[in-house]
């Protein structure tokens, strides 16, 4: 019995484990070949006597434009809001016409 159940579960082991580290050398191989191009990139810059520098920044690029739409749109919301509460829009109608 544990015969047969090595012989089904043997192949199914060493295939997740044969997964497992190609996922692991994969990520190494990016990470080589990664630094392998910043440093042909800085090579290049320095053959042609160019001074750059690589940063790794952690902010995002967010425009001004996005900014002050989504502003706009805060204050809208906030308005409308305001507008359907019971202290908001309030309608008067004359009856003199």
């Amino acid at each position: 019995m544990i015969t047969v159940a090595a012989i089904f579960v043997g192949p199914i082991a060493a295939l997740g484990t044969q997964r497992f580290l190609d996922r692991i050398h994969e990520t190494k191989d990016r990470r080589v070949k990664l630094s392998h191009t910043v440093m042909a990139f800085r090579a290049t810059c320095k053959a042609v006597s160019y001074e750059h520098t690589v940063e790794y920044k952690t902010q995002f690029y967010y425009p001004q434009y996005h900014a002050d739409a989504e502003a706009e749109q805060l204050h809208i919301r906030k308005q409308f809001a305001k507008a359907i509460t019971n202290k908001g829009l309030k309608v008067v109608v004359d009856g003199a016409h």
